[in-house]
């Protein structure tokens, strides 16, 4: 599913950057609490459309991954 200029597959519930591959060894930022999600937007307001996608989203952004799995 393309979204924002990049491409998701949807993976076990979960949308999945294509540019995800755990093989890169990129720092991953696991993001788990509607606390700990409000904190990285405010850091990164170029995250919110990803984030936006549902509440489990992995996407690559400036060389990290970040993992958003809020419930």
């Amino acid at each position: 599913m393309p979204f924002g200029g990049r491409r998701f597959r949807l993976e076990a519930g979960m949308w999945v950057d294509t540019a995800f591959d755990p093989l890169a060894l990129l720092p991953v930022v696991d993001v788990t609490t509607a606390t700990d999600r409000d904190a990285i937007l405010r850091a990164h307001p170029a995250l919110a459309p990803f984030a936006a996608l549902g509440p489990r989203v992995t996407v690559v952004f400036q060389r990290t991954v970040y993992r958003f799995d809020v419930r």
